[in-house]
């Protein structure tokens, strides 16, 4: 998911090809099928924020090892959208402790 700034609001695009053209947005939130986090973050630069999706401790530390700016971490509780996940739930994210240091 991408945010950005287009006639002074913010948007939201949900799918997007990179084709080296110029995007003036404010945010990337990669998910699991999405471009590597080094390649978002070469193609943007280093004054946008760029989010990874992360479902384990494993997943979270590779995340913030690879420059995320936040993760995202999940699923946390069932829902309709998320039928048929895992659901990590407040036990597993307690798991991050103190060896996660970005927003979460």
């Amino acid at each position: 998911m991408l945010r950005g700034e287009q006639s002074g609001y913010r948007h939201l695009v949900f799918q997007f090809a990179f084709d080296n053209q110029p995007m003036d947005i404010a945010e990337v939130d990669l998910g699991d099928d999405d471009v590597p986090l080094s390649a978002a973050r070469e193609m943007l630069g280093s004054e946008k924020i760029i989010g990874a999706t992360s479902h384990t401790l494993e997943e979270a530390l590779r995340g913030q090892d690879s420059g995320a700016d936040y993760l995202g971490f999940g699923t946390m509780f069932p829902t309709e959208t998320k039928k048929g996940l895992k659901i990590r739930g407040i036990e597993e994210y307690s798991k991050l402790g103190e060896q996660i240091v970005i927003p979460v």
